[in-house]
């Protein structure tokens, strides 16, 4: 087979993927802690624990998957999608949430699959006692109305 073929073959693919993907559910996926702000898709470092004190920094790192794409001209693609942000007690009780935390309209000449989202959050903002804690994020993609949920656990220490 010559070289051609196998681009071709490449192209074909990702029409399919693309199809695929606008059927699929909506993922939040490689949800973590890291060690620092990451920089680029797939360039975290994951922390080895999720025990922070007050004066460390939450940083974290996630892959929203599977989000819509719309042809809105020859080449031109739009996606978007949204995230709220809960923070939980033990119990589930919500200390504070934001329901417009990120809002993400994306209009590209290719289906970008390599998205990610990230933040940092200074623990003492959060003014927290000593516990167990999460974060309750709400992924929902705006063109198809999918909405997917993830949980990322961490405890506050002295």
């Amino acid at each position: 087979i010559d070289e051609e073929k196998y681009n071709e073959a490449v192209r074909e693919l990702e029409e399919a993927l693309a199809l695929i993907r606008n059927k699929a559910s909506l993922e939040l996926v490689n949800l973590f802690f890291c060690e620092e702000l990451p920089q680029m898709f797939g360039t975290y470092n994951p922390r080895e624990n999720t025990l922070f004190t007050s004066e460390d920094t939450l940083f974290f790192y996630g892959e929203p998957k599977n989000c819509t794409y719309k042809e809105i001209e020859k080449g031109l693609y739009q996606m978007h999608f949204k995230v709220e942000i809960y923070l939980l007690d033990s119990d589930n009780n919500v200390l504070f949430g934001e329901m417009n935390y990120l809002d993400f309209p994306l209009t590209s000449r290719a289906r970008n699959s390599e998205i990610f989202i990230f933040d940092d959050i200074p623990v003492k903002q959060l003014d927290l006692s000593p516990g167990n804690y999460k974060f309750r994020f709400i992924l929902k993609d705006v063109l198809s109305q999918k909405t997917t949920e993830a949980i990322l656990d961490f405890t506050v220490v002295e």
